[in-house]
């Protein structure tokens, strides 16, 4: 699912049942509009890192 995220954030985001305000709020990377979103409620960011070890 992350090729396809990353070939189309917005198509993701859709199937996986995200109003257009949410997706807007993703995609902008914003922590502002992720709060208004989340109903003000506090919010934490974190980062994945994926390593293919083959």
């Amino acid at each position: 699912m992350l090729a396809e995220y990353k070939q189309n954030p917005q198509a993701v985001a859709q199937a996986s049942g995200l109003s257009d305000d949410e997706i807007q709020a993703v995609i902008s990377g914003d922590v502002s509009p992720l709060k208004s979103v989340s109903g003000g409620n506090s919010i934490r960011g974190f980062m994945v890192v994926y390593a293919n070890m083959k």
